[in-house]
């Protein structure tokens, strides 16, 4: 840990009750990330990645450990990028975008200068008095994302932001999630995501995350320059080495879910240490 460090996760433990006793969902973990670092979670459905997000913005605050985001202005100092586009259908494109800035005491005079720049780096330029329904799923999503970068916080927080939308949309949007980023060098990300591709095509650092109770299994540098092309192949073999070590560690269990990890020995039984 260093006082460049921008988030900082230390000794991190999340659990909750259920009618069959505690469930330990993330058992000690540990992480910092840097201005400017756009990193990535990866693991099982379960492990813990959205929750890390939430106890990062302060949705969840009932965990033990450490989960900040270091302030060192007064401001915003996160936006929020969920899965699904969550705008407000009474709005529209540019009232949607305003209204981040009007939640955080932004003044009115500032909203344009600030707003219809932002919707152009986003491609929706003319699209700024449509309402939701009126346009697709990809620009509903090219909304949300000019939502959070009109904001200007620190640190971004991004929740499979493209795992609902069809592939050439998705594709779309993560060149311009790139180009975006090279706009804004100090920005750091954190990004939620199963799939390895895209994370490889993304960050610098690809987190792995166990299977509940969840550890970090290992950190993969992404050491490809910006910018980036799909059709690199530092980025397949990335892609295919997170696959890899994914797969490699789990082991099918008696009701068809998945274990990954340190699990994987204890459920194969002895044959498996030897």
């Amino acid at each position: 840990m260093s006082t460049d460090d921008r988030i900082v996760i230390k000794n991190l433990v999340k659990g909750f009750h259920t009618r069959h006793g505690f469930t330990t969902v993330i058992d000690g973990m540990d992480l910092t990330i840097a201005d400017g670092e756009f990193v990535a979670l990866v693991g099982p459905s379960g492990c813990g990645k959205s929750t890390v997000l939430n106890m990062l913005s302060g949705l969840d605050t009932d965990f033990t450990g450490t989960a900040e985001i270091r302030s060192r202005a007064p401001g915003v100092h996160f936006s929020y990028v969920f899965q699904e586009p969550r705008l407000l259908p009474w709005k529209t494109v540019r009232q949607n975008v305003e209204f981040a800035l009007k939640a955080t005491g932004v003044d009115r005079s500032q909203w344009a200068d600030r707003v219809l720049p932002v919707l152009r780096r986003v491609g929706l330029a003319g699209f700024e008095n449509h309402y939701p329904h009126q346009i697709s799923g990809g620009m509903q999503q090219r909304t949300a994302l000019a939502r959070a970068f009109v904001l200007d916080a620190p640190v971004m927080l991004m929740d499979e932001p493209f795992s609902g939308l069809d592939e050439f949309t998705a594709r779309s949007l993560r060149q311009l999630l790139l180009e975006l980023r090279s706009q804004e060098e100090s920005k750091a990300f954190v990004f939620v995501t199963h799939n390895v591709f895209e994370a490889a095509v993304l960050s610098d650092r690809v987190v792995l995350m166990s299977n509940r109770p969840s550890t970090i299994r290992r950190v993969v540098e992404v050491e490809v320059p910006l910018p980036r092309s799909y059709d690199d192949p530092r980025l397949f073999d990335v892609s295919r080495e997170l696959t890899h070590e994914i797969i490699s560690s789990m082991v099918s269990t008696d009701d068809g879910g998945l274990v990954v990890g340190e699990e994987h020995a204890r459920l194969a039984g002895p044959q498996a240490a030897r």
